[in-house]
């Protein structure tokens, strides 16, 4: 066994020892454990502590943790939205319970940025809107079927409206330019319906064109 130069025995500290690997001199820290089958002592080693030179112990480098993937998600428009409709988000689910959330967020994506409803899915996984409403199952697929669903859903679609138009009475709406839309097949009134209801709001005026839905 080769002997330790003094120059590098004289940087030990207590608790460790020295030892010659290929050349170089590493420190580590030890105790000891009593091992009843032998009755004698074994040597532990707890942890490596660095290399030793004649001018003094060069602490071990500590591996740095892989950082976690940096990622960005759209969020001015979002809060933006939602700060302004947070009203009709609490309708939605008053009149469509959890079925609300994704009829708000396929709403507000669309708002954000015009697009197919094949895209919404991506919308919302790139949107802040996934944060705060997580959990959203909107492939076109989903939709679809959600949709389908919908549509037999008359009395809660009146209900949400009556309420909806109430509300911005109520809160004084005016000064607008109003178009409107309705179904041509199983609401061919409710344009006229909605007219009557927001007539008597401050300088507000119609479209000349109603969209038909058929």
């Amino acid at each position: 066994m080769s002997r330790i130069p003094e120059s590098i025995l004289r940087h030990r500290l207590p608790g460790t020892e020295i030892k010659m690997v290929g050349g170089k001199y590493y420190m580590q820290r030890i105790t000891s454990k009593w091992i009843p089958e032998t009755k004698r002592r074994k040597k532990v080693v707890l942890e490596y502590l660095g290399q030793v030179t004649e001018a003094g112990l060069a602490p071990k480098r500590h591996r740095l943790a892989p950082a976690a993937p940096a990622y960005s998600k759209e969020y001015g428009a979002t809060w933006l939205l939602r700060l302004l409709s947070k009203d009709i988000r609490d309708l939605l689910r008053k009149h469509f319970a959890d079925e609300g959330d994704w009829m708000y967020a396929c709403a507000m994506l669309r708002c954000i940025r015009a697009c197919a409803m094949s895209y919404v899915e991506h919308s919302y996984s790139v949107s802040y809107l996934s944060e705060a409403i997580p959990g959203l199952h909107l492939s076109s697929q989903n939709i679809s079927s959600l949709m389908a669903g919908l549509g037999h859903r008359r009395k809660a679609m009146v209900a949400f409206m009556k309420e909806f138009i109430q509300h911005l009475t109520e809160r004084n709406y005016q000064n607008r330019l109003i178009g409107l839309i309705e179904n041509g097949s199983w609401a061919p009134t409710a344009a006229k319906v909605m007219k009557g209801m927001l007539e008597g709001c401050k300088n507000t005026t119609f479209a000349e064109t109603e969209v038909k839905i058929l």
